[in-house]
């Protein structure tokens, strides 16, 4: 999904500006990759946990709910105790009827299959909730992210600048080079059966790093190409270099930082963990406050390498920046997409088996998704930074040059008291939008309560064997959902259209 959605990215614009030869009509490429990702995004959520709480909702109202959970129970309990029964005869050096533990397992095994069987098919709705939301949804929005960053850079590449072709070609060459890159390590990630999630995330990581260096070897080798022709001088050389390292850097700072808030692997969870017995509400405070902190030293680290890249290259220092950030985008939405693959794996590994084994595989693989589907979620907003300071570029120097002055040597404030005002209207319209979507949520989760009660259509089948009972049950919740979903979105649109004007 990572790959092919920064394919189309790149192919796009190279393509679009290829037959159009026109750097601004770009700007509507970038337009409508923005409008659809939106769609893709909010709406892909809103059905993704709409799904979620409507699921559980529709449980409450079915009889059998709590005589399956009641079972899922007594298995889980007779289970120990079998567990606990071969550690003692092991303890006592005594040989174990393993023929007897394993037809037992067996046995378990088609009980919980049964039980899978039964549910209701909105229980699997989830699952498809997770595919749109972490799937669709991130890879639209670092299509959207690498389109519109690509569109502008070549709009203030263009501009007021001594070498046009180099300055509005280098962001092309950065975002095409860390494609192939990504290309190439998606093929090969070093895991051992004894890894924990962590020890695989940081494998991960060095799969990137290996991206960044392609990345930074062809960086060096155009630019020092100009410069040997006299295009560029020294200092905008290095410049470039440092500015391009940043630019590949703060992504995953963002997500390094971000990760040690929300992992399961370092203190901050464990301690949530440990505190969950004060309560429901000491658990969602100080959820919320470690959510909080995992934004703030991303922040914090984002406006000060935005300082410095503004202090080196000012206008275009900004477009390399954001443009490096957007190069290793292909694995990054890989990985955030494998969230929901191991997320959805998880869950039919605990519903189907008590293999052990198997087991500790789904949750390794689970933890790890987590992880990666979160980062996914911090390079969307890290590019989402890097898209809103090269769209007000780019809007500057249009504005400027249809004035028929030069934007660069503009001085004094540039913003208006109707500018500064609007500034703080869209903060205040962004609470708006974030309440507007949570209700949709809530409104969506209602809808499907709703419809599984009055409609028969979504209920399984019992003629037909499990699985093919719930696909097309299956088929039907997930085109109500994707219609109501799509209804529901339109308020968060007009909400985010509503701050530019």
């Amino acid at each position: 999904g990572g790959l092919l959605a920064t394919s189309l990215g790149l192919g796009g614009m190279a393509g679009m500006w290829l037959l159009i030869r026109d750097t601004l009509a770009l700007s509507g490429f970038g337009s409508g990759a923005a409008i659809v990702s939106f769609y893709f995004r909010v709406g892909g959520g809103i059905f993704a946990k709409g799904a979620d709480i409507g699921g559980d909702l529709v449980g409450e109202f079915f009889d059998q709910r709590g005589e399956e959970d009641e079972r899922i129970f007594q298995l889980q309990k007779h289970m120990a105790e079998m567990e606990s029964q071969r550690k003692d005869r092991l303890k006592k050096g005594l040989d174990g009827d393993d023929e007897d533990m394993m037809e037992q397992l067996r046995r378990m095994e088609v009980q919980m299959q049964d039980i899978a069987s039964q549910l209701h098919p909105i229980d699997y709705l989830d699952c498809v909730g997770e595919c749109i939301c972490d799937v669709s949804g991130t890879c639209a929005d670092l299509f959207e992210s690498m389109v519109v960053i690509l569109s502008t850079s070549a709009i203030i590449g263009s501009k007021g600048s001594p070498a046009p072709h180099f300055n509005s070609g280098l962001p092309f060459w950065i975002v095409a080079t860390g494609k192939i890159g990504c290309s190439l390590v998606a093929y090969y990630c070093h895991v051992h059966e004894r890894y924990s999630s962590r020890q695989i995330r940081w494998s991960l990581r060095f799969n990137l790093l290996s991206v960044m260096v392609l990345v930074q070897i062809v960086q060096v080798l155009v630019s020092f190409q100009e410069f040997l022709a006299g295009t560029i001088g020294f200092d905008r050389f290095w410049h470039f270099g440092v500015i391009s390292l940043m630019g590949q850097l703060a992504p995953e700072m963002c997500v390094l930082f971000a990760e040690y808030f929300t992992s399961v692997d370092y203190t901050p969870v464990r301690s949530l963990a440990l505190n969950s017995d004060l309560g429901v509400v000491q658990v969602v405070l100080q959820g919320f406050g470690q959510g909080f902190l995992s934004t703030s030293l991303p922040a914090v680290l984002m406006i000060v390498i935005v300082v410095v890249t503004w202090q080196l290259e000012s206008h275009y220092g900004l477009v390399l920046l954001s443009a490096s950030s957007v190069s290793g985008t292909g694995f990054q939405g890989g990985i955030a997409s494998y969230g929901a693959v191991a997320t959805n794996a998880h869950k039919i590994v605990h519903l189907t088996t008590y293999h052990s084994i198997t087991r500790h595989r789904a949750n390794i693989c689970a933890a790890l998704g987590d992880s990666t589907a979160h980062a996914g979620n911090t390079v969307s907003a890290v590019n989402a930074f890097s898209v809103v300071f090269n769209v007000t570029l780019t809007l500057l120097a249009q504005t400027y040059t249809s004035l028929d002055m030069d934007y660069m040597q503009v001085t004094g404030s540039i913003l208006s008291n109707y500018s500064q005002a609007g500034l703080v209207t869209g903060v205040v319209l962004t609470f708006l939008f974030s309440a507007n979507t949570m209700l949709a949520c809530l409104s969506t989760s209602q809808a499907f309560v709703k419809y599984c009660k009055e409609s028969k259509d979504v209920n399984r089948i019992d003629r037909l064997p499990f699985p093919q009972s719930h696909i097309k049950p299956l088929k039907t919740l997930t085109s109500f959902g994707t219609v109501v979903s799509m209804r529901m979105v339109c308020s968060p649109m007009i909400n985010a259209l509503a701050v530019p004007l």
